[in-house]
């Protein structure tokens, strides 16, 4: 990966043994398979005699701090209530993870199937995921959940509205609020649009949170 005038170029894939077919998993696999191209027109899914690969295409994008504002997180409440309501689960939703092409349109970066990963001789799983993009409770039980998604839209909205540094601070002072916003996985939507109206509202008071609890 490296940058060039703000514009970064990437060109990533892996390969993936699948060593139990967990259930959840290959559910998620094959959603992905068939939206592949709806979520990201340069993914590419597909599957081998040790397990599965995940493709990605060399794309130009820009970071989520080069064209952090209103649009763009409007743009991330359009595209991650789609995703989320497929109920298809990133699990490592974070700025380094999304981009925006030269469209303005999100792209999300880093499909990776399996993040948990058995340690080597031992049953403990180790959750492997950027800050605040695990939900509080998904860290506690060890298993991902589109609510980790939903926790971590609110991290990327605070973000996209004022900048990465104030963005993460703000979630660090709120993330009780955020957790409890992202506790409705039944309606996405609704939770990522309460997210987003307490994000706004922000700007105009730092005693917000007394008007949510």
């Amino acid at each position: 990966m490296y940058e060039n005038k703000n514009w970064i170029c990437r060109e990533w894939g892996f390969d993936v043994t699948i060593p139990n077919c967990l259930d959840q998993d290959i559910k998620r696999l094959n959603l992905m398979k068939e939206y592949s191209n709806y979520l990201y027109p340069n993914i590419y899914v597909s599957y081998n005699k040790k397990g599965v690969k995940i493709c990605q295409k060399r794309i130009l994008h820009r970071s989520l701090e080069d064209v952090k504002g209103n649009k763009t997180a409007y743009k991330i409440v359009e595209k991650l209530t789609k995703v989320i309501s497929l109920n298809i689960v990133h699990g490592d939703l974070c700025a380094s993870n999304i981009g925006f092409d030269k469209h303005g349109e999100l792209l999300i970066f880093d499909w990776e199937p399996f993040l948990k990963i058995h340690k080597p001789n031992s049953n403990l799983i180790e959750l492997r995921s950027s800050k605040y993009a695990l939900h509080p409770k998904d860290q506690t039980s060890k298993c991902i959940t589109s609510r980790s998604d939903l926790f971590a839209t609110g991290s990327l909205l605070l973000q996209a509205l004022y900048g990465r540094y104030r963005g993460l601070n703000l979630m660090k002072q709120n993330t009780n609020l955020i957790s409890k916003f992202s506790e409705n996985t039944g309606n996405p939507t609704l939770g990522i649009q309460k997210m987003f109206k307490f994000a706004k509202e922000l700007k105009y008071s730092r005693q917000i949170n007394d008007n949510y609890k």
